[in-house]
């Protein structure tokens, strides 16, 4: 327990002029009771997945994305320390959405929150506002509240012939702009690599 621990390293402390071997041994302890606590949080509160967040209005971004997140995982699962699936919305058809307890489950405890915030359309303003799915932006909706900022990815493919001002405030960390499919095998592993560094996964 902790007191049984802090007499440990008090002891181990006292003697640490005439013995550097057990220092070190703390300091090993330390730093691997910190990798297994961030570790058991994943399995107690999240699921080892990544949650996509498509969109059908404009289907080219979004075919783009689920090949290359599926070969991010091929190549991740190769060192994770658990297998990494990947989950995705539900659209069925022209139905509305209707926002299920099961997919807000599975969105909230997702690793990682990736949406394809590619602009479907632009308002005229100046600059011209830009509007991604309206579905994706319910769901990032409620990523935006129940994730932490480093968990969320909004890829956002770009669209010359659709100019203007993305409507989303997000920091260089939580975004991807990307041209070609090129342009996402190159960008997408290293930010999914990047965000899962803090569960000590890969």
């Amino acid at each position: 327990n902790d007191s049984e621990f802090a007499q440990y390293l008090s002891a181990v402390m006292f003697y640490k002029k005439s013995n550097f071997k057990k220092v070190n041994e703390v300091l090993e302890f330390l730093k691997n009771a910190n990798f297994d606590i961030k570790f058991k949080d994943v399995l107690t509160h999240l699921d080892p997945s990544i949650f996509f967040c498509y969109q059908t209005e404009y289907e080219e971004s979004s075919l783009m994305l689920r090949d290359e997140l599926m070969a991010a995982l091929t190549t991740l699962n190769q060192r994770s320390r658990l297998p990494l699936k990947l989950e995705e919305s539900h659209r069925p058809g022209d139905t509305p959405l209707r926002v299920s307890s099961t997919l807000l489950r599975k969105l909230r405890r997702s690793l990682i929150f990736v949406a394809d915030g590619t602009t479907i359309l632009s308002l005229g303003s100046h600059p011209p506002q830009l509007f991604p799915s309206s579905k994706v932006c319910v769901e990032l909706g409620y990523a935006l509240h129940c994730k932490r900022s480093e968990q969320l990815l909004v890829a956002q493919m770009e669209r010359k012939e659709v100019p203007g001002q993305f409507p989303f405030d997000l920091t260089l960390e939580q975004k991807l702009v990307f041209e070609t499919q090129a342009d996402l095998h190159k960008l997408l592993l290293p930010a999914l690599e990047n965000k899962l560094k803090q569960f000590n996964l890969v």
